[in-house]
């Protein structure tokens, strides 16, 4: 079924959270945890369809017997992790766009004035040798490397 969306039924019954793709029949299972349903799920997608263990697979959850509150928590979760992965891509094309404009022979000044930020961030991000590191919430850091 690779390329295809997986419908996921997810119920909780007993403090117990049930899994099942329902347009795939044999492909069902349980955990404690919702976190752990979700990772148990995927594996088991994985496993039955034989996919290679990196492949991206999209899933439609929908809920039975669970709250509203802790469906729209999921919703909010779904949002701020799209929100971060927005982020970094804009932290990437922020030092991708500011090492260009250095290039053309823009100085940190008009940099700063264009991207909207500080004249010291982008003298951060621009400094000779500066290594770019992306956390995980998006920021970046750069700090000089060290010689040796």
């Amino acid at each position: 079924m690779s390329g295809s969306t997986y419908e996921v039924l997810v119920t909780r019954e007993n403090g117990t959270w049930l899994g099942e793709v329902t347009n795939r029949e044999g492909i069902q299972t349980f955990s404690r945890t919702y976190s752990g349903l979700r990772a148990a799920l995927a594996e088991a997608i994985h496993v039955m369809d034989d996919l290679d263990d990196g492949a991206v697979v999209d899933t439609k959850w929908t809920f039975e017997n669970v709250e509203a509150e802790f469906v729209s928590a999921i919703e909010l979760g779904r949002q701020r992790r799209s929100l971060e992965e927005r982020a970094a891509e804009l932290v990437r094309n922020t030092a991708r766009v500011a090492e260009l404009l250095q290039s053309k022979g823009y100085s940190v000044r008009d940099i700063s004035g264009a991207l909207e930020m500080s004249p010291g961030r982008v003298s951060q991000i621009l400094a000779p040798g500066a290594k770019k590191v992306i956390g995980a919430s998006g920021s970046t850091t750069s700090a000089p490397r060290r010689a040796g």
